[in-house]
């Protein structure tokens, strides 16, 4: 009882010390000197950091197949990637073997790991199963721990994995119409979240170049989110479902180093291809960060 009304009275001493003049500066130094006594006499707990959790999106690759929908008007053809849909690209690979080096040397600073060799017992790593995250899996394998082979575990090319896709994996029991008024909560509405990316919508008409000024170059729908056909999921219709996937793969020509005449026809700087990523980042808007979607999404 004595200590806590003590520390009250040093802690309110050191608080008027703070609106006192510089001549009052001793009574700061003291004050703080004697709660820091007050602080150490209490017993030190130390914290041992016992294993390490890393979470990742898979790497660099090419656009998904229908990730630009089939209707979006383009003033030119758009580049050519060097591998098929969806595969992690070589530069891809690279870009992983060089972070899971990098994550070494801090896991052997952190004592979990040992600075080189096999680490046999000690590493998991588990991806999901499409053929871009198993082959991240393998990229960052390599560069953590080169030439020791370690396994990636996941299921067969494909198939639904509960850990990473609880909802196609009908891992949770899930309510469209509970997570449509989540997400209009969240969002304001589908019509609502379109026009607060007017602007980010206009730009990208101008760098898909499209001579349709009438029409715009992404395609037209009224925005909407609605129940799929078996209830277990959700329909998005509208500007941000269109523009998030051609957003994304301006992104990805970025990020692959594509020259820069090519990334978005040379009508993409970095600054403007940020500026898109906001309409990939409102896709989130409706299936993760509404409380109800982020609940059933990691389930």
């Amino acid at each position: 009882m004595q200590s806590g009304a003590c520390a009250r009275r040093l802690q309110f001493a050191t608080m008027r010390c703070n609106l006192t003049s510089r001549g009052f500066g001793t009574l700061c130094a003291v004050a703080a000197l004697l709660i820091g006594s007050i602080a150490s006499a209490a017993p030190k707990r130390v914290l041992v950091v016992e294993r390490a959790v890393l979470v990742m999106r898979h790497g660099i690759r090419a656009p998904l197949d229908g990730e630009v929908p089939l209707d979006t008007r383009t003033g030119a053809p758009w580049p050519a990637w060097p591998v098929a849909e969806s595969r992690i690209t070589p530069h891809g690979v690279r870009a992983l073997e060089q972070v899971a080096a990098y994550d070494r040397r801090l896991l052997a600073a952190r004592g979990l790991m040992t600075p080189n060799g096999c680490p046999v017992g000690v590493v998991r790593i588990r991806s999901n199963s499409s053929d871009r995250t198993i082959a991240s899996g393998q990229a960052y394998a390599e560069g953590l721990a080169p030439g020791c082979d370690l396994a990636i575990e996941h299921k067969p090319l494909g198939a639904a994995d509960s850990i990473f896709e609880p909802l196609r994996a009908r891992a949770t029991a899930f309510d469209a119409r509970a997570a449509i008024e989540s997400i209009n909560r969240e969002t304001g509405g589908m019509a609502a979240l379109a026009r607060r990316h007017g602007a980010a919508l206009a730009r990208l008409d101008q760098v898909l170049g499209c001579t349709s000024v009438e029409r715009g170059c992404v395609p037209a729908g009224a925005p909407a989110v609605s129940a799929s056909a078996d209830g277990h999921d959700l329909v998005l219709a509208g500007p941000i479902r269109a523009a998030s996937g051609i957003a994304q793969v301006l992104l990805l020509q970025e990020v692959e180093g594509l020259p820069r005449e090519s990334v978005g026809w040379g009508r993409a700087n970095p600054a403007t291809i940020e500026q898109l990523g906001a309409l990939h980042a409102a896709l989130f808007a409706v299936y993760t960060h509404p409380p109800y979607m982020a609940a059933h999404q990691a389930a």
